[in-house]
């Protein structure tokens, strides 16, 4: 079992690609779903980057708390979401609060995958 100290390590290794990683998937969705609209606006840019983070996040937090136990999956996410945070105390507060909103949204959920044959 990692201790508190090698979990944070691990998550601030990971953090720069990860969000990075995340960023471009949630503007390559927006684009490829935009394709026939009108061009992506800042704002609707950086909703979506934000909005595929949050959900990413949540499943990134599944599987720590499945992997690291309670404890450790704090440390590791909040060491990952401190880097994913924009640096205004503003935003900041903002991206917690959507972070906090959608992981009550995503936690109805209890699989994260269809059992075989369900709709």
């Amino acid at each position: 079992m990692l201790t508190s100290t090698e979990v944070r390590r691990l998550a601030e290794g990971i953090a720069p690609p990860l969000i990075e990683a995340l960023n471009n998937f949630g503007t390559r969705v927006w684009s490829s779903l935009s394709e026939e609209r009108e061009p992506l606006s800042a704002e609707q840019s950086d909703e979506v980057r934000r909005e595929a983070s949050a959900f990413f996040l949540h499943l990134l937090d599944r599987v720590a708390f499945q992997r690291l136990g309670p404890e450790c999956c704090a440390v590791f996410l909040d060491t990952i979401g401190a880097y994913a945070a924009p640096r205004t105390k503003e935003a900041r507060d903002q991206f917690f609060n959507l972070l906090n909103e959608r992981q009550q949204d995503y936690s109805q959920f209890r699989q994260l995958f269809a059992k075989p044959g369900a709709p």
